[in-house]
Formats: structure tokens, sequence, C-alpha cells
């Protein structure tokens, strides 16, 4: 690996048209990162992220770049799996858990244990027209990892918000909670992140299918609302204000407007995002709310 890291740096540091000697200021000499340049010597993790800044790069562009199996394997198993739900490709999802499997057995790195566990269960979710019943079968090993996990960062919060559904009521919630509370902690980091977003309104949608928890339905949607807002995201602010409509329905507490309602929902269809609009319209006569 450290002929790929250094290399990387290198590109990018000529790239850029930074010299060494810009690059190394306060942070190592020009023969420390010659070497690590050449392949010699790899940089610590204080300097290597010291290095990213001063180049002006993230670090998934910095993996993406790097010719590295193991680290591009991670990052494209994650979008494969996003892609793949978002098609309803099940067979690319079945062949994605195989090859999940395959690369754990190799890097013996749980990431693919996980991956190929979500992998199983969406396909199976697909295969099934969303038994969620079935699909918990395959995400024992994911629920046991985050109840072992004592404190929940990124990687765990898409945990959650990817499988939230799957799980049982309580255990969403619990895992709900807990996530949020990581979100909370560490607000400023959090809050431009989608994964944020997409847990909140996650929770919100699953609250509804059970009477005791509309009230936090209500509330989880009120709050993926302001993280959307906060961020200038008008598609899933949109979608919050949806989901709070059929809260207010379903708590018949004298709040819900249909035809605002109706007009949030046609935005979607204003902006031709047919398979968007259908989906919502689908959501809303699942709760019991009649189009006219």
């Amino acid at each position: 690996m450290k002929e790929y890291i250094g290399k990387t740096i290198k590109r990018f540091r000529t790239n850029k048209l930074i010299s060494a000697r810009e690059l190394c200021h306060r942070i190592s000499t020009i023969q420390q990162l010659s070497n690590i340049e050449n392949g010699i010597q790899i940089p610590s993790a204080e300097k290597f992220i010291l290095y990213l800044e001063r180049l002006n790069v993230g670090y998934e562009e910095f993996i993406f770049l790097m010719e590295d199996d193991y680290l591009k394997a991670k990052m494209l198993m994650r979008r494969n799996l996003a892609e793949y739900v978002k098609r309803h490709n099940i067979m690319g999802l079945q062949n994605l858990a195989e090859e999940a499997g395959e690369l754990f057995h190799q890097y013996e790195d749980i990431y693919f244990q996980h991956a190929q566990s979500m992998a199983f269960a969406m396909s199976c979710l697909l295969e099934t027209n969303f038994d969620y019943e079935c699909a918990r079968e395959h995400l024992q090993t994911i629920e046991d990892y985050l109840i072992d996990i004592d404190e929940l960062g990124y990687y765990e919060i898409y945990l959650v918000s990817q499988c939230i559904f799957m799980f049982e009521i309580e255990t969403a919630l619990s895992f709900g909670k807990r996530a949020l509370e990581a979100i909370e902690d560490r607000y400023f980091f959090y809050k431009n992140e989608i994964e944020s977003c997409i847990l909140l309104t996650n929770l919100a949608i699953y609250c509804l299918d059970y009477k005791k928890y509309y009230h936090s339905s209500l509330k989880f949607s009120q709050l993926s609302f302001n993280l959307a807002a906060s961020n200038d995201d008008a598609t899933s602010a949109i979608h919050a204000k949806i989901i709070t409509q059929v809260a207010y329905f379903k708590l018949q507490n004298g709040l819900f407007n249909y035809e605002y309602l109706l007009s949030l929902i046609d935005t979607f269809k204003l902006l031709e995002w047919q398979g968007r609009y259908q989906h919502l319209m689908n959501f809303i006569k699942k709760h019991g709310i009649v189009v006219e």
C-alpha cells in the first residue's frame, strides 16, 4: 500500500501545481515526503490527514484514485448496493452478496460481511414484496454488532439508517435513538451528512405503521425537515413535510391539510420525477388517505 499512497499524493500535488516545499510546510521534511512519494515509507495518520488538508482533497476522492484493490472494493461495494436497491435489481443484489462473501474471506473485514447481509436482506425484500420478516433473518450479524458497539459513529449510523425497516420496531427505535444521540453530540459534523436525513426520514415512516408511535413519527419528520432546511436540501425537506402531514392525519389533531399535502406531492410530478411521485402517492394511500 505504501507505493499507492505515495504515488497518489504525488499525483495530486503535481496536478495542483504544489511544490514539495509547500506541501511539507509545518508537516514534514522534504526528505520524508520524498520517501513517502517514492513508496519507501508510509505517512503517519496525522501527517496523512494534514497532507489531504493541504492538498484540498477529500478522503473518498483520494481512495477512489488510488490503485489499491481492497480500498476500492469497499467504496464500490457501498455505491453498488445503493444503486441496485434504487433500481430494484434483485439479480445484482444477489451477485453483490456473493462478491461480498468472497471479499470477506479474502480480507477478513467485517464491512464486507455486513454488506453481504444487507444485500441478501434487500434482495429478499424485493423478491417477497417487502416481507420484512424474511429480510430480518439475514441481519442478525448487523444487529449483534450494533448492540456491542459502545459509541456509534458514521458507519454505524449508516447501518442503522439502511436496515431500520428490517429490525423489529422496538429495536429500530433503540438503535435510532442511539444514532440520533451520536448525531447530536457531533452535530457540526453530521448535520451536512445525507445519512442523518435518511435516518430521521426512515424512522418517521416506520413509526407510522404503529399507532403508539404516531407522535414519534411526527417528531422525527419535523427534525428531518429542520435538518434538510438548514442544508438547503429541498427534496428531503418536501419529503419530510409530506410525512408530517400523514402523521397529522393519523393523529387526527386537526392540523392535517389535504390540499397542501397533494401540492407537496405534485411538486415531484411537475419535476417529472414520475417514479418518486408514484411512490409517494402509494405511500399516502397505504395510510388511508383517499386521493380524489
